[in-house]
């Protein structure tokens, strides 16, 4: 748990420590290989690495986030749509050493953050997204569970809140909800 100041807006956090994560696990693997997906996931090759989870909590003045981050070092055989850092990673990867790295890149991201909110992450997560500039839709599912289409267009970066720029016939859409799910059209 890392505690925060009562008033600052966690918009983009998830983004902010998946551009870290990725360019710490990018530095040791030689190239940009780790890509990230709207809102919080991490690809290879196109297929998920990793995903973050980023919930808050109020225990008494004082508000605590917590950070969740799942990747996948190896996987035992081959998983539809999934990846492993064994495949890019110069030796075999040990949970300490990419826990370790995980965790410095994740402390500095977090007093960053606080400092300065998404801003300084938001360029980098623009480089390193996956769909940058590729037509997208962004679905929601409704009350029976059927995804619903949001929006159609070119992902074309985020906003200082990290929420999704789609450009759509009618003009630029916002995309904010993280119960939104982003699946190349």
């Amino acid at each position: 748990a890392w505690p925060l100041r009562s008033t600052l807006a966690l918009d983009g956090l998830s983004l902010a420590v998946g551009a870290a994560l990725a360019l710490a696990l990018n530095g040791v693997c030689g190239e940009q290989v780790v890509r990230l997906k709207w809102p919080n996931d991490l690809l290879l090759a196109g297929r998920k690495l990793g995903g973050i989870l980023v919930e808050s909590v109020a225990l008494g003045p004082r508000r605590w986030v917590v950070v969740g981050v799942g990747l996948n070092l190896g996987l035992p055989r081959a998983v539809d749509g999934a990846a492993a850092l064994q495949t890019v990673w110069p030796r075999t990867p040990r949970v300490a050493e990419v826990g370790g790295l995980c965790g410095t890149a994740l402390h500095g991201a977090l007093e960053r953050f606080a400092q300065h909110g998404f801003e300084p992450f938001r360029g980098p997560w623009c480089t390193l997204h996956a769909w940058q500039g590729l037509t997208v839709c962004a679905l929601r599912r409704d009350e029976a569970g059927a995804e619903q289409l949001v929006a159609r267009g070119q992902a074309s970066g985020v906003d200082v809140r990290g929420a999704l720029l789609l450009e759509c016939a009618g003009g630029t859409v916002s995309i904010a909800t993280a119960d939104t799910s982003l699946r190349l059209c």
